[in-house]
């Protein structure tokens, strides 16, 4: 595989989804742009009422990252997905240790069975395959459609997120270790929700993921709005 990629780079040399000078073959990033980007590399926690273990992303949402990723989110580019899980792999390898999480994304409300792009979606499949871990984007359903998030302040997402989400297949989370995956962390309002509702149904922890986080995630029960 790795001979596949140094041979297609040959015809389609990648180029740093930040600024789209040519890099190396196996990256994604050149080496300017990381080292002026706003990174996130520290695992960070939640509050103690949490139901997350902990959390990690590879960058604050802000800058050319935040570009980057609301063309993932709204223009479908499913590439970011797989660059970002590239970036972000590192630092979830070291936050996880030695565990084999099954890896799962917070679900899009999917009427009637319905597929709809799901960036969350996207970004965990690609993550889990660079960890070597399984992936089941399944796990966990939206119960029923929910207001926008970014205009509400941190309590209200609480409530707009409170009992949103049921795990589907419990049988796979039970006395699991989960990595839950989400494109980017705000107040952790919703993978919190996530979280909760998988370790009701028997998961032994929830470690959160996302291809970067806002300044605002500690503020869990703030009136202070976040974008």
């Amino acid at each position: 595989m790795d001979i596949l990629k140094r041979i297609g780079a040959i015809f389609y040399p990648p180029r740093c989804i930040f600024c789209s000078r040519v890099v190396h073959y196996n990256e994604t990033c050149c080496p300017d742009c990381r080292a002026r980007l706003p990174q996130s590399s520290e695992p960070f926690f939640p509050e103690e009422n949490s139901c997350l273990s902990g959390c990690c992303a590879p960058f604050f949402y802000k800058g050319v990252v935040r570009e980057r990723l609301i063309s993932f989110k709204s223009v479908r580019h499913r590439e970011l997905g797989h660059a970002f899980a590239l970036l972000a792999a590192p630092g979830v390898k070291a936050a996880i240790g030695e565990t084999r999480p099954l890896v799962c994304c917070v679900p899009n409300f999917e009427p009637e069975q319905r597929r709809v792009y799901n960036p969350a979606r996207v970004f965990g499949r690609a993550l889990a395959k660079e960890l070597g871990l399984s992936f089941e984007g399944a796990l966990l359903i939206q119960t029923r459609k929910k207001q926008t998030q970014h205009m509400l302040s941190a309590r209200e997402r609480l409530k707009n997120v409170e009992d949103l989400f049921a795990v589907s297949l419990p049988e796979l989370s039970e006395g699991r270790d989960i990595l839950l995956c989400d494109d980017i962390i705000t107040t952790g309002a919703t993978l919190n929700a996530c979280a909760k509702a998988l370790l009701q149904a028997g998961a032994r922890q929830v470690f959160g993921a996302g291809c970067a986080r806002s300044g605002h995630f500690a503020n869990l029960r703030g009136d202070e709005k976040s974008g």
